[in-house]
């Protein structure tokens, strides 16, 4: 498997986030696709230590996750360091100099 797309899945728990990410470890996923879910803080720390052993990862999309604060951009992008992302999408995302200050 590859390719995984969760776009529009808002209707997910933080508890269903992390049920799902666990499954698809030990794969050679790269690419994931988040955008139209919804995500917030709790979800972002419920992704955070399964997408830390997607370390294959190239490509993730957030688009629209309006919903994260700078915190929980943060808790996500640390989870993919050291890997071998390429792509990140963060369109529609309501991003601002707080929130721009966590990616960086």
């Amino acid at each position: 498997l590859k390719k995984v797309d969760f776009s529009s899945s808002g209707g997910l728990s933080s508890a269903g986030w992390e049920t799902l990410l666990r499954a698809l470890r030990g794969g050679c996923l790269e690419e994931i696709d988040f955008s139209r879910c919804g995500l917030d803080d709790e979800d972002a720390s419920s992704l955070v230590e399964e997408l830390g052993q997607l370390k294959q990862l190239k490509k993730v999309d957030f688009s629209s996750s309006g919903g994260l604060s700078s915190a929980g951009w943060e808790t996500l992008l640390r989870a993919l360091a050291g890997g071998c992302l390429e792509e990140i999408s963060f369109s529609n995302c309501n991003l601002t100099d707080l929130k721009a200050s966590s990616l960086a």
